[in-house]
């Protein structure tokens, strides 16, 4: 056995592999020209993701806010632009289910792998 430590991959090469299958976030025209962007969660840093899939997966049963998840998800001035807009909260979950959908498309959703199915 040697001491040797041989490195399979790095962050930098993974980063560049990840980039070509970047696609474009999901915008949303609030008024008078403006517009948010919901940045694709997988591009968010990791703890960030975590924490905006966690409120998305378990926003009901946990009691958080919606606005909570918005916060989380969103820059801190889309987030405020977002507010200034005024939509109603039926607007708003419409809003949620379409940029997870428009996700979804791309990422796929959860779901169990290989391991975990039935022989």
């Amino acid at each position: 056995m040697s001491d040797r430590i041989t490195i399979t991959t790095n962050l930098s090469k993974i980063s560049t592999l990840e980039a070509e299958t970047e696609h474009e976030p999901f915008r949303v025209g609030i008024g008078n020209s403006k517009f948010i962007t919901f940045p694709a969660i997988q591009d968010l840093p990791f703890e960030q993701a975590d924490l905006v899939l966690s409120r998305l997966s378990h926003a009901e049963e946990d009691g958080l806010l919606t606005s909570e998840l918005l916060s989380a998800w969103l820059s801190e001035e889309d987030y405020k632009a977002l507010q200034a807009a005024n939509p109603s909260m039926r607007t708003i979950v419409a809003l949620i289910r379409e940029v997870n959908s428009y996700y979804e498309e791309t990422a796929g959703t959860e779901g169990e792998d290989d391991s975990s199915a039935s022989a």
